[in-house]
């Protein structure tokens, strides 16, 4: 199947004080809330974080490097003509987990989602940039780490004069990179170089399934690091012999990758980390957050999004959008499949054509009603080369249809009773979905009401009940498709303990 189509994102919109009627039914949408996930990826964009206390919902984040002839002067000053043809690197977040902390502390109400990107955003002159490239013998990094008090910058002063190799640097104002060229989440090679210019390399491994990580410090290579320093930042140019971890010309392959800075300076404790590929802690053990690098052929397609917005059940759209650099026009297979825990796997696949020198986007149905858990894995491929990569895991909720009796249906007054309802379904399957509503005692039905179009995952729902008397009434619940075929319900009951006579 071939597709070449461009639609706006699915959005969702609150519908506030939209009623439906049906048999003395008032039904008033008082709030919605937009049940979504969004992201950016790729070398110029930074991932949104995920909401606290749960995994990313966004891709990894992708970093597609040209190879180049020219090399720099190495002398730590970022100001070789070389570093502008390089792609450059920069949303740069702090640690996740120290930023929800930071972020809950702050909220009034606890809740971190209120001040949580603003934490993960490092502050204004303390952020971190630069640039990355290969030849064909070396992977070159170029960083300025911004810091504003550049007098503080902590670097261990003996060790440093010593230039003593594989020293403790991350006990500095440093630099670490994870290279992973097998991307397997169990091996990564680390390089980590302090404000002065001492090199620490070594070697990572850790077991199936362990989240344990054995340092080998005797692994070394033929690393070369200068460090520089400006009136507001330090500077760093880092070249990595490809031949010591990757056997073959790495044109075409995708390795995992992390870039982890500390600042002593910062005034936190813990020091502040700042992290390339969105981290919770530490970039040591967490390989399974390692970001991707791409080793292209020269400057080319950029990918801006791969992914889908919030899965679940239902109708999903696969997004891919990409920036095509190139001077010639260029065509990518886009080939995603959905793993439910049980049963077949969903495939889907497309093409998207992306004219030299624009932008050009994708977008693929795929319908997804198992629940349980899924895997998902999406790629961009120009040829039998890897442009992109996105896996992740997600699950789709036995429950599409919920409502909270101990304290989502209670009588507001004599005339309105308050149900809040919330409905686990992709969001761009929604408009497709309706629910009805009946109150009844016994076989005798009081009130009924649908809702023809819903909006949003999340509602608030009030239920004009005057004139009904006093009783149990049983409140039933269903969601439809759009065949009318009833996907879920659920029963509740609702106490009116006076009637409008007593």
């Amino acid at each position: 199947m071939s597709v070449r189509v461009k639609t706006q994102r699915p959005t969702s919109r609150p519908a506030w004080g939209r009623v439906w009627r049906g048999m003395g039914l008032g039904v008033v949408v008082a709030s919605s809330v937009c049940v979504a996930g969004e992201f950016i990826a790729d070398c110029e964009f930074i991932e949104r974080p995920a909401k606290a206390g749960k995994e990313s919902d966004g891709p990894r984040r992708t970093l597609v490097i040209p190879k180049l002839a020219d090399v720099p002067a190495l002398d730590g000053k970022l100001d070789d003509a070389v570093w502008k043809q390089a792609a450059p690197l920069d949303g740069f977040t702090r640690a996740r987990a120290e930023a929800v902390r930071r972020a809950t502390a702050r909220s009034v109400k606890a809740d971190p989602a209120e001040f949580l990107q603003d934490e993960l955003t490092p502050s204004a002159g303390t952020g971190t940039r630069g640039y990355a490239y290969y030849t064909g013998t070396h992977l070159w990094l170029g960083l300025e780490c911004l810091e504003p008090q550049p007098a503080k910058i902590k670097v261990n002063t003996a060790v440093s004069n010593a230039g003593q190799r594989d020293s403790s640097v991350w006990q500095d104002d440093d630099v670490e990179l994870f290279l992973s060229p097998n991307n397997d989440g169990l091996t990564a090679y680390q390089f980590g170089i302090n404000a002065a210019g001492v090199v620490y390399d070594g070697r990572n491994t850790r077991k199936p399934g362990s989240r344990s990580v054995k340092a080998d410090k005797t692994w070394n290579t033929d690393v070369q690091a200068k460090t520089g320093r400006t009136a507001q930042s330090w500077t760093l140019e880092l070249a990595v012999p490809l031949a010591d971890l990757f056997e073959g010309d790495p044109t075409g392959t995708a390795w995992g990758l992390n870039i982890q800075r500390q600042r002593t300076t910062a005034g936190r404790s813990p020091h502040e980390l700042q992290f390339w590929s969105l981290t919770d802690a530490s970039a040591f053990p967490e390989m399974d957050r390692y970001g991707l690098l791409v080793f292209a052929r020269k400057p080319g397609v950029e990918v801006l999004e791969l992914g889908v917005v919030a899965p679940g059940y239902g109708e999903n759209v696969l997004v891919a959008r990409a920036l095509n650099r190139a001077d010639a026009d260029v065509t990518l297979a886009c080939r995603a499949v959905f793993e439910p825990e049980q049963g077949e796997p969903v495939r889907i696949d497309g093409t998207l054509y992306g004219p030299a020198g624009k932008e050009a986007s994708l977008e693929l149905p795929v319908q997804l009603t198992r629940k349980g858990a899924w895997s998902f894995q999406a790629e961009l491929r120009a040829g039998a080369r890897l442009i992109a990569r996105r896996e992740e895991t997600f699950s789709i909720p036995d429950e599409l249809l919920s409502v909270r009796l101990a304290d989502s249906i209670y009588p507001l007054g004599d005339r309105y009773a308050k149900v809040r309802l919330r409905l686990n379904v992709a969001p761009v399957s929604l408009p497709t979905h309706a629910l009805t509503l009946t109150l009844g005692q016994g076989e005798r039905v009081v009130r009924r009401g649908e809702i023809r179009q819903v909006r949003s995952g999340e509602a608030v729902l009030f239920l004009d009940i005057g004139g009904l008397a006093a009783g149990t009434y049983d409140l039933c619940t269903r969601l439809l498709n759009a065949e009318g075929v009833t996907v879920s319900e659920t029963d509740g009951r609702l106490v009116r303990e006076k009637g409008p006579f007593d």
